[in-house]
């Protein structure tokens, strides 16, 4: 499957531009990053909003039966960064993804690196073709962005 290939600028995810066009990639990671951070921020949608009504969710959401919800950007913002937060981020990861179950088996852990800073790793193995891959995000919460994406 191919899809236009994002990645992390810091300020949100952007397009990749490459050659004068948009470039593409055939990797989960745009998937696992739309799950994840693609979604309303604000409030779950439902899809059922009324026109005049302002969204704050990924732009393919109005578009697209699956609507992308983003538990886990939500979460960030409402918790505190311990053991309790931890779990309650790790459970909104899990929330997010269960759309990539359709195409790839995954297992996910989230790691406080500081008590401003953690780590989600996200190892997935795709079911068409059993290629394993190892995602991982930092998230800096005082800068309340992703400060580092890695896929391995």
């Amino acid at each position: 499957m191919r899809d236009l290939l994002i990645y992390e600028t810091g300020d949100g995810g952007d397009l990749r531009v490459l050659n004068n066009d948009l470039a593409l990639t055939t990797s989960l990671f745009n998937q696992v990053y739309l799950c994840l951070f693609g979604g309303n921020v604000e409030a779950s949608t439902k899809g059922n909003e009324l026109n005049n009504e302002k969204r704050f969710d990924w732009w393919g959401n109005s578009l697209l039966e699956l609507i992308f919800n983003s538990e886990t950007e939500r979460t960030i913002n409402n918790v505190t960064l311990n053991a309790s937060g931890r779990l309650k981020i790790l459970q909104a990861v899990k929330n997010d993804l269960k759309p990539i179950e359709l195409v790839a088996n995954y297992n996910v852990n989230v790691y406080l690196e500081s008590s401003y800073r953690f780590k989600i790793v996200i190892n997935l193995t795709e079911k068409l073709n059993k290629q394993e891959k190892i995602i991982q995000i930092l998230w800096d919460i005082s800068k309340d962005e992703v400060i580092l994406k890695e896929i391995i």
